[in-house]
């Protein structure tokens, strides 16, 4: 297997993906395809004196702890308090809904077609959980004023490093899981830096911060999704093409993500796992300019005490080159909608999501999952799909699965096709199957997947790790926790596997 190039994989399930550590693949000099997410459990338990699981890798230097990692984010809060912004765009005040439905929805637009000249930010509330997508797609959706700023700081370490951190707000939020949507191009200005030159990131980190730049975390501020990619659109994915166009190498990027559920558990690091520092030497090659596209929640109770808060992309960049780490992206694919799908994507939801109930269909995201908890009926779900790795040869190390929590039962990664574990056919032909209608549950389904593996010798390589939540102020949280997987695998480029998800509203933790 080559052994030059890192890449840190993903695998998907509903609005979710998992980051599968591996080892090096590829040539050194070959062009990255993906982009990187290089964290790795650091899972130590001082107390029994048990081995730091990343250490016994081959490449040791990826590993952190809990320690190391507050130390990074202190020192990335400090550099921001140093910084002096500077004002780079303000927030677009006629760039509303109706806006951006006649431009991406009527025209047919991306919003790369807008260049780096707008920025937008919308702020929408969420009555009774209604909304669970984006600002955008609320009846009281409105322009959210503020600006864009950034600043540029040499290394203290690294002569040859620098950071670029830019300031998007400020927010301003009373709680009551409301909505603050932002998305903007050219992230970081790269595009004038790749004119120039090479780009490698060498660290990454997406922070929201109140008005001292100290980091929130979840509670009180919820990051439901946040990207930063060449291969998407913002305007694209709000039509319902998430994944985006291909590129020159026939893959797509998604350089930098962060979501809800990689905050640590406090005792592992909490708020400081969302960084990304890489060890000195490697780096992730920035080739495209690109775009960022998010969506915050103030997740504290409605008519909480005022926040005012900013959100945050910070890189820290040089151009001499590093040995490469890249990212690979794959998994379930939700893109077989049916019924009110079709004709409730995207920003057209909030107009016809009345209709649709009046037809007794579901709203956007209950088309996929239930996930009102004021819904008559809680039904249970199980999701299904094959991927494969090609054109690369991989060796996972570690796996966490990303997505929503409060509705995911458990999630497997299974070594095979589908078939070997009896999916494909009979009440299992569908690969988004509403177990309840079938008069099935979890279990059930569970229990047949693991008979139908013993039979065929299939290995289940991955499960959820159900110590992922987290008591804040009474309230459950989602933490990021570590898949539990028996040992390193190895994936060849042709080689199958199957991911399967189990949904089901968790009942939530009290203190």
């Amino acid at each position: 297997m080559p052994k030059d190039i890192f890449v840190f994989a993903c695998a998907s399930a509903f609005a979710s993906s998992a980051s599968l550590n591996t080892s090096p693949v590829g040539d050194a000099t070959e062009p990255i395809l993906f982009s990187y997410e290089p964290e790795v459990a650091e899972r130590v338990s001082r107390a029994t004196g048990e081995p730091v699981p990343c250490l016994q890798h081959d490449f040791p230097e990826f590993c952190s702890t809990p320690d190391k990692k507050r130390q990074d984010l202190l020192m990335i809060e400090n550099l921001l308090r140093q910084c002096e912004f500077e004002e780079i765009l303000q927030v677009c005040p006629h760039c509303d809904v109706k806006w951006i439905m006649l431009q991406g929805f009527l025209l047919r637009r991306d919003f790369l077609y807008f260049g780096n000249t707008t920025l937008i930010s919308m702020k929408s509330e969420s009555d009774n959980f209604e909304n669970t997508e984006s600002a955008m797609y609320t009846k009281n959706a409105r322009v959210e004023p503020g600006s864009l700023k950034q600043c540029k700081q040499p290394d203290n370490v690294d002569s040859q490093a620098s950071w670029t951190a830019q300031l998007i707000g400020p927010y301003h939020s009373t709680g009551g899981n409301d909505w603050h949507s932002v998305m903007y191009n050219d992230v970081g200005q790269f595009s004038r830096e790749l004119a120039k030159g090479e780009v490698w990131v060498t660290a990454y980190a997406f922070l929201p911060l109140d008005e001292d730049y100290n980091s929130l975390g979840v509670p009180p501020i919820h990051i439901h999704h946040e990207h930063v990619t060449a291969g998407q659109d913002a305007f694209r994915y709000a039509r319902g093409t998430i994944w985006g166009p291909k590129n020159e190498f026939g893959t797509m990027s998604i350089e930098f993500d962060v979501h809800g559920d990689r905050q640590c558990l406090e005792a592992e690091g909490g708020v400081a796992c969302l960084p990304i520092m890489l060890p000195k030497g490697f780096g992730m090659k920035i080739i495209w300019p690109m775009q960022q596209f998010s969506d915050l929640n103030d997740v504290r109770p409605a008519n909480s005490a005022l926040l005012k808060w900013y959100s945050s992309n910070i890189f820290r960049w040089t151009r001499k080159p590093q040995r490469i780490v890249a990212r690979f992206v794959g998994g379930i694919s939700f893109s077989e909608y049916t019924g009110e799908m079709a004709i409730c994507s995207g920003a057209l939801n909030f107009l016809c999501s009345s209709v649709s109930r009046a037809l007794g269909l579901t709203s956007h995201d209950t088309g996929l999952l239930v996930f009102d908890p004021h819904a008559p009926t809680m039904a249970q779900y199980m999701w299904w799909g094959e991927f494969n790795f090609r054109p690369y040869n991989l060796t996972f190390f570690e796996i966490f699965f990303h997505t929503h929590h409060p509705y995911t039962a458990d999630m497997w990664l299974i070594g095979g096709r589908a078939s070997n574990v009896g999916l494909g056919f009979g009440y299992f032909a569908e690969k988004h199957l509403n177990l309840t209608a079938f008069g099935m549950t979890i279990d059930g389904a569970a229990d047949y997947l693991i008979s139908q593996a013993r039979m065929t010798k299939t290995k289940i390589l991955c499960t959820m790790n159900q110590k992922r939540w987290e008591v804040v102020d009474g309230y459950a949280q989602a933490r990021k926790a570590m898949g539990i997987c028996a040992k390193p695998f190895d994936m060849l480029m042709n080689d199958v596997v199957t991911m399967v998800s189990f949904h089901k509203p968790v009942q939530p933790i009290t203190s």
